[in-house]
């Protein structure tokens, strides 16, 4: 470990002068795995094999490797994440499962570009069900894990009671639009997608595909899918069956703050 050489990959970069596998204490015992992407940077690290030596804690000369998009450091005895992991912009996977961290440092409200976070002994993508600013920051590990089981619980209800209202209709389902002003001041180019999809699920119990792309609102597939996948991705929306969507807790309290703008 002592002997990586930062200036051999400056920027992730294996090209650069200098550079030697045994220079890296890891590669030479096989205990982590990399790839390269089509520029030559290191872009995906990974170290979860059981029959290999654990790290036992977080290596800082990863904070360099700022082309990094997929970081999985599995059952490592790592007990704390440096606060440098907030270099890591493009990282959009972080598997940190099966460790013995009990807090995550603040620096990770910058890794905008996120969309999978492991901890602990909870298998499942924590950001499905917890927004990584609002809700993991500040907390400790096992209030996080505990607050993402919390919410799948939820959710699996929700679903479960909004499925029944869906293909166990008592009576036929009435869809609520917003009122013509609105639509009319959402025209082409100014519409604000993000308040019209969260006002048709927030007004009406779930809202199809098919009901947000026809007449009266007229949103393309493409713009749709669009804004629907953002919605889930920031705890927004949750998608019932498939085509299917409804609002969720955060979601109603967007759409009160947009339309306090409009």
């Amino acid at each position: 470990m002592e002997r990586w050489k930062i200036e051999s990959i400056e920027d992730g970069n294996l090209e650069c002068e200098g550079w030697n596998y045994e220079d890296i204490d890891w590669y030479e015992n096989h205990i982590m795995v990399y790839t390269l992407n089509d520029k030559g940077y290191i872009n995906r690290i990974s170290s979860e094999n059981p029959e290999l030596p654990s790290i036992g804690l977080f290596p800082k000369q990863l904070c360099t490797l700022t082309r990094l998009t997929e970081l999985t450091l599995v059952n490592q005895e790592i007990r704390e994440i440096p606060e440098c992991i907030g270099n890591l912009k493009k990282l959009k996977i972080l598997n940190l499962s099966d460790n013995n961290i009990k807090k995550l440092p603040s620096s990770v409200k910058k890794l905008n570009k996120l969309k999978q976070l492991n901890l602990g002994n909870y298998c499942e993508n924590i950001l499905e069900v917890l927004n990584l600013k609002k809700q993991i920051i500040g907390r400790s590990v096992d209030e996080i894990i505990e607050l993402a089981k919390e919410r799948k619980i939820q959710q699996h209800r929700q679903r479960e009671a909004l499925n029944k209202k869906i293909f166990e209709p008592k009576v036929p389902k009435t869809i609520k639009y917003p009122p013509k002003k609105i639509l009319r001041s959402n025209l082409e180019k100014n519409r604000d997608f993000e308040y019209i999809i969260l006002w048709m699920l927030c007004n009406n119990d779930y809202c199809t595909w098919l009901e947000l792309m026809s007449k009266p609102l007229n949103i393309k597939q493409a713009t749709l899918s669009k804004y629907l996948n953002m919605l889930i991705h920031n705890n927004l929306t949750l998608k019932l069956a498939k085509g299917c969507y409804t609002i969720t807790k955060a979601g109603k309290k967007q759409f009160r703050n947009l339309k306090k703008r409009t």
